[in-house]
């Protein structure tokens, strides 16, 4: 269930534009805030909070289980995250 909530929180931030930086945006930004409401319209929101190293190895691995699944071509790591 809480992976679930996770990817639940992330998809909606993702696709409603509830994300949120910490840091400076047009320098380095230290992590990712997504959000989304509790209830539709509603004022209460749940947040899932990652760095940005977290968050592209989330969608580097995210990709990779795709491309094993056949479902998707054209997507590589670069050199140096293929061999974190």
């Amino acid at each position: 269930m809480i992976t679930e909530r996770f990817f639940d929180i992330l998809r909606n931030g993702l696709a409603h534009g509830n994300i949120f930086v910490k840091g400076d945006p047009n320098r380095e930004i230290a992590s990712l805030t997504f959000g989304q409401s509790v209830i539709r319209d509603s004022d209460d929101y749940e947040f899932v909070t990652l760095s940005v190293q977290d968050f592209r190895k989330l969608l580097l691995a995210w990709f990779a289980l795709l491309l094993d699944e056949g479902l998707a071509s054209g997507v590589k790591p670069t050199k140096q995250e293929a061999t974190d």
